[in-house]
């Protein structure tokens, strides 16, 4: 055997090594990890970012962000429209505007962008159709509300589009139109 062939052999045995711990332990995981007791004075929290499970037609997580507890509201929703922006929808701009007070309610102003270079593009294709329609309203106010989180979030949230809050105009998007109240909701598949 050569020494090329002795190298590709050795190669070749570790890949296939990896690979079956990886599929042993399940393969990839979607669930946050669980502290070990050395760990516990961490100040982490795991936030989910939700999105539509097409065959079933229900909710599911895709990921959790991990964001320190002591992290300012607007950073942590911030980590959230960066982590929904990429994995979901093909890194399409997604900006927190604001966190206003409203007679003392928090409301998250956050606004979808096409990007300069597809003006016409963009997030225009994730608001068509209903079935397409219901997957961005899902992932957006599912991942925004955070409706299983316990801890200060912000009470309502509003979508802007281009610099202008949603109106009628978009069939499909009807429930990103106006105020979306945290606590009217029970679950993003309600807002459909």
């Amino acid at each position: 055997m050569t020494r090329r062939t002795s190298v590709a052999v050795v190669l070749i045995v570790a890949v296939a090594a990896f690979a079956a711990g990886y599929l042993w332990r399940g393969g990839p995981k979607t669930e946050p990890p669980q502290a070990e007791p050395s760990e516990t004075k961490s100040a982490d929290i795991y936030l989910p970012i939700v999105s539509l499970n097409d065959s079933a037609w229900a909710e599911e997580v895709l990921s959790y962000v991990r964001v320190p507890a002591d992290l300012p509201l607007k950073q942590r929703l911030d980590l959230l429209a960066g982590r929904l922006s990429t994995i979901k929808f093909g890194r399409l701009p997604i900006d927190v505007l604001r966190i206003e007070d409203r007679g003392g309610q928090k409301v998250a102003v956050i606004e979808l962008r096409n990007p300069s270079s597809s003006p016409t593009g963009g997030w225009y294709n994730h608001f068509q159709g209903s079935a397409g329609g219901t997957a961005t309203t899902v992932a957006l106010c599912g991942t925004f509300l955070q409706l299983g989180f316990d801890g200060e979030w912000v009470d309502a949230i509003e979508f802007y589009y281009q610099g202008k809050p949603f109106t009628n105009e978009w069939d499909h998007v009807p429930a990103l139109y106006g105020t979306i109240w945290r606590d009217s909701v029970v679950s993003a598949m309600q807002l459909r």
